[in-house]
């Protein structure tokens, strides 16, 4: 429960951070206690949306011979995008996280060139690489359609869900 009070103590945001803290300790645990794949996608759905609010996302997979990712797990995309759409590291603001091994925040995909534009409507994107150890396995992708949806305050939280997928996977 959040408390504050009328003197604008900032009691109210930490306890905001405390929830936060405890929401990811438990995501963690949850997401690498999964052993099956598909069940691991949706647990990661699930708890994604508690943490933080999206319209659709996706887990991409880089194969493992080639410099190329596959959309192992989409949500809220139109139905047959994801089966045959493969992404180049480098290509697309997904492909470029992956390459840059860093977070990309989007707030405007209207007036980014690199968008893919997969999901029509969106407008913000939070990309996430997903790491095992030292190697980037593939990316975390949500999308708002929403103008300024995701901030910087949003990137650490994704990125601790990510290392737990990243472990998981």
């Amino acid at each position: 429960m959040t408390h504050s009070s009328s003197s604008g103590s900032p009691f109210g945001a930490r306890a905001s951070e405390r929830q936060q803290l405890l929401t990811l300790f438990d995501l963690a645990h949850q997401v690498t206690s999964v052993l099956d794949e598909d069940e691991l996608f949706e647990k990661i759905r699930e708890l994604l949306g508690r943490l933080i609010p999206y319209d659709a996302f996706a887990v991409y997979l880089l194969h493992p011979n080639r410099p190329e990712l596959r959309i192992a797990y989409p949500f809220g995309y139109p139905d047959g995008i994801a089966e045959n759409f493969r992404l180049q590291v480098g290509e697309g603001i997904v492909g470029t996280a992956v390459a840059e091994q860093r977070p990309l925040l989007i707030p405007d995909l209207s007036v980014e060139p690199r968008y893919k534009n997969l999901v029509p409507g969106m407008r913000t994107a939070l990309v996430m690489p997903l790491v095992y150890k030292t190697r980037v396995i593939g990316a975390l992708n949500i999308l708002s359609r929403h103008p300024n949806a995701f901030d910087e305050t949003d990137q650490p939280l994704l990125g601790q869900f990510a290392a737990a997928v990243g472990v998981a996977l």
